[in-house]
């Protein structure tokens, strides 16, 4: 059996969602021993390890060991597990001194990482590596060097005094290691940040190791940083990318001073060569590393923030009254709107109180100097009263009140009400209920209201027809027509013995058409059909079985026959054969849904789009299909209704219905989703 175009989503849509499981992972490292850290997790454990359990998706390991260089490597973690590997370089020896005493006691960095102050000793990873120390009051002073595994390398300082009011320009290449002047002056290479320039125009002179030239002439402000970038290579390798993270995640990342995204991040368009990176988030101390991009190869680089000092804060609040009072931590702040400035760090409780209104409260949260703010609407307070119940002018203890149609407790009862109209309504078992609607406002407070049931009107007594008071019958009036139960057409009960309906319907695949119902004895309706697409005229007999299970749900079956006609030897029978369940949220309106079977013969001797005979001797195609549809059914008014009728075909025995391809002749086979717009009128 084929299935329907829809199956593959009703699948999907039952399907459970996996949750992310847990591999077991082998991280190993040459030389062992090393401490391993999952970046976001912590400290794992130190190599070899067996057994590991880590999720499956994307981690950065790191490895430690003293005396070796520090190893980062990013691994997707797949659901089979896997074997991690690392090799440690044996770590090279930094000794930085002062050359001169102002340098003894400046921070020092290494690739932007600080790892302590001068004079001093350190491992750092081997390779090219820059050295940068900075103290207050003096230009940061920078240096690369070049360490070999297990070697040392040696760096002597010297800071020179920053010039008060200076600026300082970010000197970037396309190329490693290329040497900046600036005004005729060497500064160092590439990257480089040079500090301590007065304000105005400079000329930067970029020299490439290959002798590649360039210029540029820069404007210095006062305390902002400049950025210069100049291409040296005519044909620029392939760019490189690099992978970075933090911890915590989410930290805004600059690079060469220009913003790229937060982390985690993955950038792919970086040229070659040597980049600086600022990364910032809101509480933690700002980091800045220098990172080295291969051509076509992919950096990664992970760095931990430090998580910074809690800051002052301040608080605004504002109010939709001019009397409402501010109350902060229990403190009365005088009246809105108002600025807190210097609010120290936590958590603090903000209410606003008036008169004749509810309090308002609320909280702020000040942790890194942020700005609250509050915009208070003060709704007016309740109005309290009281209502009780009476009979024959005593007290009635046994009745309950409806306040807008939901109860709120037994009479008497006392509380409040908001402001406006209310619909009050006592009721008493056995006794007429009573019935009231109340405009509540401030002066109705402290209101007793009084709800007054009566019993309901004895039912007259005659001794005899003779003493039956006569009733003029000029002046009685006809009764009223008792509601009709609505029974939808395309539902699941039937009508009753002797109501009908007659529809007129427009749809697909028959364009128009009419039916006539008819209610029988028992829970059993008959009904005939006329439809037409011009290929094929059919005429229908029905028969429907069903009944309300409970007031709003009724179950049922429908059988029908269908015979039909049409030019060039056209014919075609049916049966169809359904079972049904309706629903009706409200008595005017209905929901259906069924499911049935379809055996058809046509003799149709064309191809399926409709255009060309198919040949000489064509069988009869013979179907059996599942069928599946819906119906919503409108009474707008007493006797008329409105029906919208949607099903499709979801398996089929021998592919389409060739009869019900190209109805319009545009082309086209069988849709196996129809449809029809019907009015229905009852009686």
């Amino acid at each position: 059996m084929r299935t329907l175009w829809i199956t593959p989503l009703l699948v999907a849509l039952a399907l459970p969602a996996q949750a992310q499981e847990a591999v077991t992972v082998e991280v190993t490292s040459t030389p062992t021993r090393a401490t391993v850290e999952v970046l976001g997790s912590g400290e794992v454990g130190r190599t070899p390890l067996r057994g590991l359990r880590v999720p499956v998706g994307e981690h950065d390991f790191i490895f430690t060991r003293r005396g070796f260089g520090r190893v980062v490597m990013h691994v997707a973690v797949t659901e089979d597990g896997q074997q991690i590997e690392a090799t440690l370089e044996r770590a090279a020896t930094l000794d930085v001194r002062a050359d001169h005493l102002p340098a003894r006691g400046g921070r020092i960095r290494v690739d932007g990482q600080a790892v302590g102050t001068v004079p001093a000793r350190v491992e750092i990873a081997p390779g090219r590596r820059l050295v940068e120390v900075e103290a207050e009051g003096f230009i940061t002073f920078g240096q690369w060097v070049e360490a070999a595994p297990g070697g040392s390398a040696r760096v002597d300082v010297r800071l020179e005094p920053r010039p008060p009011d200076t600026g300082s320009i970010l000197v970037i290449t396309d190329v490693s290691n290329a040497e900046v002047f600036v005004d005729g002056l060497s500064r160092g290479h590439t990257p480089r940040v040079v500090e301590g320039l007065s304000p105005g125009a400079h000329r930067v002179d970029v020299v490439a190791e290959s002798g590649a030239r360039a210029e540029a002439t820069v404007e210095v402000r006062v305390e902002a940083r400049e950025i210069v970038s100049v291409e040296l290579e005519s044909q620029p390798p392939p760019p490189g990318s690099a992978a970075i993270t933090s911890e915590p995640l989410g930290a805004t990342v600059l690079v060469d001073g220009e913003p790229r995204g937060v982390t985690p991040l993955e950038l792919a368009d970086l040229t070659p060569g040597a980049h600086m990176l600022d990364l910032s988030l809101e509480g933690f101390v700002s980091e800045q590393r220098v990172v080295t991009i291969e051509s076509g190869v992919r950096a990664e680089l992970a760095v931990p923030l430090a998580r910074g000092e809690p800051r002052p804060g301040r608080i605004v609040v504002r109010a939709s009254r001019e009397d409402a009072f501010v109350v902060v931590d229990g403190l009365s702040r005088g009246r809105a709107p108002i600025s807190l400035e210097h609010v120290r760090p936590g958590r603090h409780a903000v209410r606003l109180v008036a008169e004749g209104t509810e309090p308002f409260e609320s909280e702020c949260v000040i942790t890194y100097g942020e700005t609250c703010t509050i915009d208070a609407t003060l709704a007016p307070a309740p109005v309290a009263l009281r209502v009780e119940a009476t009979l024959d002018g005593e007290p009635l203890s046994h009745a309950r009140l409806f306040v807008d149609g939901t109860e709120v407790g037994p009479l008497p009862w006392a509380g409040a009400l908001s402001l406006g109209a209310h619909q009050l309504e006592a009721r008493a078992e056995g006794l007429e209920p009573a019935s009231r609607t109340l405009e509540v406002g401030p002066e109705t407070s402290g209101t007793l209201v009084a709800l007054s049931l009566e019993r309901p009107p004895a039912p007259p007594l005659v001794e005899s027809i003779e003493e039956a008071p006569e009733v003029d019958p000029v002046e009685e009036s006809p009764p009223a027509p008792a509601p009709r139960s609505f029974v939808p057409r395309s539902g699941a009960d039937a009508l009753a013995s002797g109501d009908g309906t007659a529809s007129f319907f427009l749809g697909w695949p028959y364009l128009f058409g009419a039916e006539l119902a008819v209610g029988l004895p028992g829970p059993l309706d008959v009904a005939f059909a006329l439809r037409t697409f011009g290929r094929l005229t059919e005429l229908e007999v029905g028969a429907r079985g069903g009944a309300r299970v409970l007031e709003w749900l009724a179950l049922g079956a429908a059988l029908r026959l269908a015979a039909g006609l049409g030019p060039d030897q056209i014919d075609a029978f049916s049966l169809k054969l359904d079972g049904r369940i309706t629903a009706l949220p409200i008595p005017e309106l209905a929901v259906s849904a069924w499911i049935g079977l379809d055996l058809s013969t046509d003799g149709y001797p064309f191809t399926e789009d409709g255009r060309a005979i198919a040949g000489t001797n064509i069988p009869r195609q013979e179907l059996a299909r599942g069928r599946a549809g819906g119906a919503l059914e409108w009474r707008f008014v007493r006797d008329w209704s409105i029906d919208l009728r949607l099903e499709g075909i979801f398996a089929s025995s021998a592919g389409r219905r060739r009869i019900y391809g190209d109805v319009l002749e545009l082309g086209g086979p069988d849709t196996e989703l129809y449809g029809e717009l019907a009015a229905v009128h009852h009686w």
